[in-house]
C-alpha cells in the first residue's frame, strides 16, 4: 500500500478540495500508468464487474506503486476472501459493493483490519513486502487502509443513523454512490437521476458532511461534475476508462460530421 497517497487524498479532502480520478476496468495495466502520469489523485480498479482477475488488478496496483495516486479496488462482493485478496496485493484500499447498513459495513472494517481492531489474516504477499516488513505493515495498515461503502440502495436511507455510527468508531471517511443502482431499487432501473433518488442522495450527502464524511460520485461530462460539486461531492469520478475513451471518439467524430453511435455487441 501507498499511505503517502492516502494521507495526501485526505489532506485535500480536509482542506474542502475536490480530488479526481478515475473507474479502471481494462486489463491494461498503462491504464493505470496514464493515470498516475496525468496526476489524478486516484483510481478504483473494478472487480465486481468487467473481466479483470487478481493478477490483472495487482498488475494495475503495480503501476502506483510510489506515487501520489491512491489505488482502490471494487471487490466483486463482500467476503472476508474477497478483502484479503485485494489488500494482499496491495491496493491502498477496497470499494464495498451493496454496503448499505451497518452490520455490512461493520463486516467490511473487520476484514480489513488487523487484530485488535479487525480479524483480518496476515500473508506473505505484497503487502507485507512478502514477509520482510510484517510489523511495521500492520501498523501503517491499520492506520491507513481506505474502507469505502458503496451505497447503491434506497436502503441507505433507512440506515444511516447506525451506519455513520459504526464510521465514527471505526473511521470511515469515505462513502461512494451508484445513482444508477440506486434508482434501479427505487424501481426506475435504467435511469440515473430521477427526483426521489436524487433528493434522497442530496439528503445523504448533506448528513455525511455535517458529520465530517467524504463522498464520491461519478460524473457524465463537465456540467455533470460541476453539478455534484456544488451539491457536496468531493471524490469526483471524471468516467470510466470506456466511458472517456467512447466520449471523446463521438466527440472527434461528430466534429468531422460521422455517425457515433456506439453499436453494442
Amino acid at each position: 500500500m501507498n499511505p503517502a497517497a492516502i494521507t495526501g487524498v485526505r489532506a485535500k479532502l480536509k482542506a474542502g478540495e475536490p480530488v479526481v480520478g478515475m473507474w479502471v476496468t481494462f486489463d491494461a495495466p498503462a491504464v493505470t500508468e496514464i493515470a498516475v502520469s496525468i496526476g489524478l489523485d486516484w483510481v478504483i480498479i473494478d472487480k465486481e464487474h468487467g473481466y479483470l482477475d487478481w493478477g490483472d488488478v495487482a498488475n494495475h496496483l503495480r503501476c502506483v506503486s510510489r506515487s501520489s495516486t491512491m489505488a482502490l479496488v471494487r471487490i466483486p462482493e463482500l467476503s472476508e476472501e474477497n478483502v484479503k485478496r485485494a489488500l494482499d496485493i496491495g491496493a491502498d484500499g477496497i470499494v464495498v459493493p451493496g454496503c448499505d447498513s451497518a452490520e455490512k459495513l461493520l463486516e467490511a472494517v473487520e476484514y480489513g483490519r488487523y487484530a485488535p481492531y479487525g480479524k483480518r489474516g496476515l500473508g506473505g504477499d505484497r503487502a507485507t513486502g512478502w514477509g520482510t516488513r510484517t510489523a511495521d505493515h500492520v501498523q501503517i495498515a491499520n492506520e491507513h487502509t481506505v474502507i469505502m461503502p458503496l451505497f447503491e440502495s434506497v436502503d441507505v436511507i433507512k440506515n444511516l443513523n447506525g451506519i455513520l455510527e459504526v464510521a465514527a468508531e471505526h473511521n470511515v471517511d469515505m462513502f461512494y454512490f451508484g445513482p444508477a443502482d440506486h434508482c434501479a431499487s427505487a424501481g426506475e432501473a435504467g435511469q440515473w437521476d430521477v427526483p426521489q433518488v436524487a433528493d434522497e442522495i442530496r439528503e445523504i450527502v448533506s448528513r455525511l458532511r455535517a458529520d465530517g464524511r467524504y463522498a464520491g460520485v461519478i460524473t457524465k461530462d463537465n456540467a455533470d461534475l460541476d453539478r455534484r460539486v456544488g451539491e457536496g461531492f468531493q471524490i469526483i469520478g471524471l468516467g470510466m476508462e470506456s466511458s472517456l475513451l467512447i466520449s471523446q471518439v463521438r466527440n472527434r467524430l461528430d466534429h468531422i460530421g460521422r455517425g457515433s453511435e456506439v453499436e453494442l455487441p
